[in-house]
């Protein structure tokens, strides 16, 4: 049966399933673009940040070890923004650690990770999908582990942190310039660690 204008039903459902077909094809394309050009723009960060830290290494009490929330506070860079799902990169975990001389950046971006690398002309550094850090291992996949440290007898500090970055905040809030956490004084802070596991893989859709 043909409609006014000469066309079947047949064929208009096999008109509309082949548009159903393109407008796929062409989001599919679209949301491919975007999210590699998200993943770009984390590597760009990673540059800006490792340029940052590079230019300004005398800033730093700790010229091996530099994290972003130090690199914020000297008013040297602004929060960077989380390119792949808003927010901010954590301030906590991203640093610069100097390596035989050479810097390496890790950038933590949500759910996402660039993980002590070289920065390179092209920017071609390997990005990881990570997990939350989570006291107990993953059941599948791969995964690291690291101590983490916290207070237990100070309420300012309700979270687990690497352990030179933990010392950082203890310096900053208490105006000291201890080099290992054995100097802490048990008044201002009693630390504990924990071991702590998060999945890490590496993301293939670049």
């Amino acid at each position: 049966m043909k409609n006014k204008n000469g066309f079947g039903k047949i064929e208009i459902l096999i008109s509309i399933m082949m548009i159903m077909i393109v407008s796929y094809i062409i989001i599919t394309s679209f949301m491919e673009n975007s999210k590699k050009i998200r993943y770009i723009s984390m590597r760009q960060s990673a540059s800006n940040f490792t340029y940052a830290v590079v230019t300004n290494i005398a800033s730093f009490s700790n010229h091996f070890n530099v994290y972003l929330q130090e690199v914020i506070d000297e008013n040297l860079l602004e929060k960077i923004k989380n390119p792949i799902s808003g927010g901010s990169c954590d301030s906590k975990e991203s640093k610069i650690e100097y390596i035989d001389n050479k810097p390496y950046v890790t950038l933590k971006c949500g759910n996402y990770l660039i993980d002590k690398e070289k920065i390179t002309a092209n920017f071609n550094v390997t990005i990881y999908k990570i997990s939350d850090w989570n006291k107990n291992i993953p059941d599948s996949g791969n995964y690291e582990k690291k101590e983490l440290y916290t207070c237990l007898n100070n309420n300012k500090y309700n979270d687990y942190y690497e352990e030179l970055y933990f010392l950082y905040m203890i310096n900053k809030d208490y105006n000291k310039k201890y080099t290992s956490i054995n100097e802490i004084d048990s008044n201002i802070c009693k630390y504990k660690k924990n071991e702590y596991y998060r999945s890490k893989n590496i993301i293939d859709d670049f």
